[in-house]
């Protein structure tokens, strides 16, 4: 049965976890503030629970859609949240994944995916490439018409409207440092706009100027201070190092916290890098937990050498 209004959103406003953690690296102690977000769901981990909020609210406020229709690649965890969320929902789902050579049993992701009900639709890399121009897939699937289209990601006015819901309802001092990995930069536009007078720093995952450029604009449009760096995308989006492994395995035996190999990660590096070099160590410090602690499947054997 599909949910009322009412209960979707009392589903999708729990509150977040905090939790302090202090982390020692190169002589220095830190002092950092992490809120949980990865503990929301199981399958609608971090951010993406904030994002499929409104996305979804539209979905069974007009009850006249046939299903949601999404994007993301094979290893997508906004593919995996929005598949678990069909399935506690009875919605029904289809993901568009890039890469026509992918089949559902690729990789645990479109499995798991699968398995909660979702169809999916492989297409070409080319034809991906215009995955923001929806009217043109609409042409491609004309049975879709009558379906929801969600950006990949969660992206979208929707998309930042969940999250500026939930990051009004936290007390943060004023002075307050706010850390986030970034991929189409949703998250961080709705934690802006929700409370401008904090400073936020922003890790990019993908190597995408456009994003950074979108950001600044927004921090520069309503005097938000905002610094965002490209610096810890490393080898490029989900591709991992020998270092970036070390330094989420050094963090998880300090804190007890994982990590992700894609975001959370390498926003890690990057938190601790803006903490020392830019002599912010003594200010409160909060680093958002996005999740996607899915995305180990693409790196099995690290993620057992790393946690065991």
């Amino acid at each position: 049965m599909i949910p009322t209004p009412e209960d979707l959103v009392s589903f999708f406003n729990q509150p977040s976890k905090m939790e302090g953690v202090c982390y020692n690296f190169n002589h220095h102690k830190l002092k950092l503030n992490i809120i949980r977000e990865d503990l929301l769901h199981e399958g609608i981990s971090g951010n993406k629970f904030r994002k499929l909020k409104h996305h979804l609210l539209e979905y069974v406020t007009k009850a006249s859609f046939s299903g949601v229709v999404t994007f993301g690649g094979a290893y997508s965890n906004h593919i995996a949240a929005t598949a678990a969320a069909g399935e506690i929902f009875n919605i029904p789902t289809i993901g568009i994944i890039r890469g026509d050579e992918e089949i559902a049993s690729s990789n645990p992701t479109l499995m798991k995916a699968k398995s909660c009900g979702m169809k999916l639709l492989f297409v070409d890399r080319e034809t991906y490439r215009s995955r923001n121009d929806i009217s043109s897939f609409k042409l491609k699937y004309p049975e879709l018409q009558n379906h929801l289209w969600v950006p990949e990601g969660g992206s979208g006015d929707a998309g930042y409207k969940g999250v500026i819901d939930w990051f009004k309802s936290l007390s943060l001092p004023e002075n307050a440092i706010v850390h986030i990995a970034c991929g189409t930069g949703t998250t961080l536009k709705g934690m802006m706009l929700a409370q401008p007078q904090l400073k936020y720093r922003g890790y990019l995952a993908v190597k995408d100027s456009s994003v950074q450029q979108e950001l600044e604009n927004l921090a520069v449009e309503h005097k938000i201070n905002l610094k965002v760096s490209l610096k810890f995308v490393g080898k490029g989006y989900a591709r991992i190092s020998d270092a970036l492994c070390e330094n989420i395995q050094d963090f998880f035996q300090q804190t007890g916290v994982k990590l992700d190999p894609v975001y959370t990660g390498k926003a890690v590096m990057g938190t601790i890098d803006q903490m020392i070099h830019n002599n912010e160590m003594e200010v409160p410090n909060y680093f958002i937990h996005t999740g996607g602690m899915q995305g180990w499947v693409g790196y099995p054997k690290e993620e057992k050498q790393i946690f065991g």
